[in-house]
């Protein structure tokens, strides 16, 4: 059984109406496959994570640094963390952290995938709509953990607020939900716990997460920062416990810190 607590965290977006793109017309609901119970796997049940806390009494924070920084595809580059970075957080990364050698994907699901049920999509590509520019690093640590960073960017930071809140919103509805992939082993079902606020400067929000595939299942954390016109998303997987990864505040501690990096950098 999971427990859904509230999800309150601090928004720069108020005021702002939710949306589900930025720019764009809203994407058709796409027709939904039928899928027999049968072949779906059984929900695990998650105990007690003595690293996520409510945020039920969380007080806005100060204004972060580059709240209205634009980013552009070269200088979003800064936001991705290093290996080194990488292999300081997670204390599974047993060996080098290493580039993924398997094609980088694009935005989006993969071709003819559906999100079941469909109100559940940005949870997984984070904008309904082409984003103004996307960017993905795949790492691997050893043979059972792997990291992946995704650069979302929007035409403006107004427009990254609205998207985040409308993130914020689905990942908070969607404790479950399936990828279904036509062509590939890249979908599965996506069994989550609620989601917390992040530690650090700019406004993120963090989820345990459970991928349960045809051929594996991983467990691990999602999360996601707002930082300028950028959204910021991160995925860490291990075949082993989730325990094994440490905290996801030690994640989330370097990505925000890359966050602030890359601001300095650009200004």
């Amino acid at each position: 059984m999971l427990l859904v607590v509230g999800l309150l965290v601090w928004q720069p977006w108020d005021g702002a109406e939710s949306v589900a793109s930025p720019t764009d017309s809203p994407t058709p609901t796409p027709t939904e496959p039928t899928i027999e119970p049968s072949l779906l796997p059984p929900a695990p049940s998650f105990g007690p994570s003595p690293s996520l806390s409510s945020t039920s009494n969380v007080e806005p924070g100060p204004t972060p640094p580059g709240r209205d920084m634009v980013f552009d595809a070269v200088s979003s580059q800064a936001l991705f963390v290093t290996a080194d970075q990488i292999g300081g957080a997670v204390p599974s990364a047993v060996g080098p952290i290493v580039p993924s050698t398997a094609p980088a994907p694009g935005w989006g699901l993969p071709a003819n995938g559906v999100i079941i049920p469909s109100s559940c999509l940005v949870a997984r590509t984070v904008v309904a709509q082409p984003p103004q520019a996307y960017a993905v690093r795949d790492w691997m640590g050893g043979t059972a953990f792997t990291f992946r960073q995704e650069v979302t960017l929007l035409a403006t930071p107004t427009d990254a607020q609205r998207a985040f809140a409308t993130l914020v919103g689905t990942v908070d509805a969607c404790a479950s939900y399936t990828v279904v992939d036509p062509t590939g082993d890249t979908g599965g079902r996506w069994v989550t716990q609620p989601a917390i606020e992040g530690v650090g400067l700019y406004p993120s929000v963090v989820q345990q997460v459970t991928v349960q595939q045809q051929t594996a299942t991983t467990n691990g954390y999602r999360g996601h920062l707002l930082v300028g016109n950028a959204i910021v998303t991160w995925t860490a997987t291990t075949t082993d416990n989730v325990s094994s990864l440490g905290p996801p505040d030690g994640i989330s501690a370097i990505v925000q810190a890359r966050a602030l990096a890359a601001v300095q950098a650009a200004r």
